[in-house]
């Protein structure tokens, strides 16, 4: 199936129909492009780089601090 224009009642093109798999094949591949430019824009500031397991338990310290919980 290809791709349907959608227009309303005056012409207009206002969406386009694709079929399920091209649309979660085009969700993949913004998803993909924003990790890429997350991760250069964090390559690009130098800073140092924490791992995820640390950075989960420094949030969650950080967290329970603001509350009040320690």
């Amino acid at each position: 199936m290809a791709p349907m224009v959608v227009t309303n009642e005056k012409g207009k093109q206002v969406g386009v129909l694709v079929p399920l798999k091209d649309y979660e094949k085009m969700i993949k591949a913004l998803e993909d492009a924003a990790d890429e430019r997350a991760y250069s824009k964090a390559m690009r500031r130098k800073e140092e780089t924490v791992p995820l397991r640390e950075a989960i338990r420094l949030r969650k310290e950080k967290r329970k601090q603001q509350n009040g919980k320690l």
